[in-house]
Order: C-alpha cells, then structure tokens, then sequence
C-alpha cells in the first residue's frame, strides 16, 4: 500500500505506514520503515539547484561529498550512468546517544541523480547491509512512482 506524495512539482507514491519528515532545506521527502529493527529503511527526494549545463557526474560528485562529510566511514561501492547517474556507497551508523548500548549498523545505499533543466533529482534508497535486498524490490517500485 502507498500514500500519494507531491512537493515542488514532483509527485511519487511513499510507502504507507512509514515515518515522513517535513521537508527540510533542499530534501522534499524523507521516509522511514519504523517497523525493522535497527537502520530501518530509509528512501529520500531531494531537489538541487544546479547550473543549466550541469552533467550528472558533477551533482553525484557534489553528492557524495556531502556524504563524505556527514556519514561516518563513507564509501563510494561503484558510480555509473544508467537511465539517471547512479552512485552506490556504504557507510556505518551508530546511534549517538551515548546510553544507548548498540552495535554500530554497516548500511548500504545507492542514489540516483536525474538531470532536469536547473535542478537536479536526487532520490536515495539506504538500508541495512543485511536488509538491503530484501527491501530493494519495494523501493524500484517507489522510484517507478516519481514522477516530475
């Protein structure tokens, strides 16, 4: 089941009975599974203000360097141009409160950067390394639903 979404001229079908967050800065859509346990599943829209004759190597490049910046042990897996410009990556997240005895979760995402005119679409599909397959399924369906 799935409940419609549509900011800013882009329009997707989010996974119903999962955590939305209000829009914030340049991410429209951050959505949660908060039935997994650990590292639930997490899929995001963003739309980036980028120059007219912008490539999508540059916004991956730009992407993943807010990445390096803000995800602990951040690693580029592979990056390619498919239908959009795909990067794949992993990181490790821990939760920061101090009280809370948890194991650190190896998590693996991939991005796909779509292109159009001055503004970039980047939509995002993290889970934990383990889950990853599992979930990735559900998510190509989601990503099917964006529409912009």
């Amino acid at each position: 089941a799935s409940l419609p979404f549509n900011a800013e001229g882009i329009t997707a079908q989010a996974p119903k009975g999962w955590l939305q967050s209000s829009p914030s800065g340049d991410m429209l859509l951050k959505t949660v599974d908060i039935n997994s346990s650990g590292f639930g599943a997490t899929y995001t829209i963003r739309k980036v203000a980028v120059g007219e004759d912008a490539t999508g190597s540059e916004v991956a490049s730009l992407v993943s360097l807010g990445y390096a910046q803000d995800l602990l042990a951040f690693r580029i897996l592979d990056q390619r141009e498919v239908t959009a410009f795909e990067i794949s990556y992993v990181f490790v997240e821990s939760n920061p409160d101090l009280t809370h005895n948890e194991i650190p979760s190896v998590v693996r995402g991939t991005d796909y950067i779509f292109m159009n005119g001055d503004h970039a679409v980047v939509v995002s599909f993290q889970a934990e390394e383990d889950k990853y397959e599992l979930d990735l399924d559900r998510f190509h369906l989601f990503l099917r639903s964006i529409d912009f």
